[in-house]
């Protein structure tokens, strides 16, 4: 699987596999995780607890380390 990004002046899209599977003036990344895994990645999304990341500031460097919502 080939994943490619082009831009140009404001534009940007998403291909995979020479399929356009995203285009706009800005690409979010939950967008571009839900086209991942549309095309068959292992793509997970997790909610960190907001009242704990404000306290810390930032985010850990393990993932096993965040504090999830809920």
């Amino acid at each position: 699987m080939k994943i490619t990004l082009v831009t140009g002046g404001d534009w940007a899209g998403l291909y995979i596999d020479d399929k356009c599977v995203n285009q706009n003036h800005s690409l979010y990344a939950v967008d571009v995780l839900d086209a991942l895994k549309d095309a068959g990645l292992d793509v997970e999304y997790v909610s960190a607890d907001e009242e704990w990341l404000c306290k810390r500031g930032t985010l850990p460097n393990s993932l096993k380390r965040v504090k999830k919502n809920g």
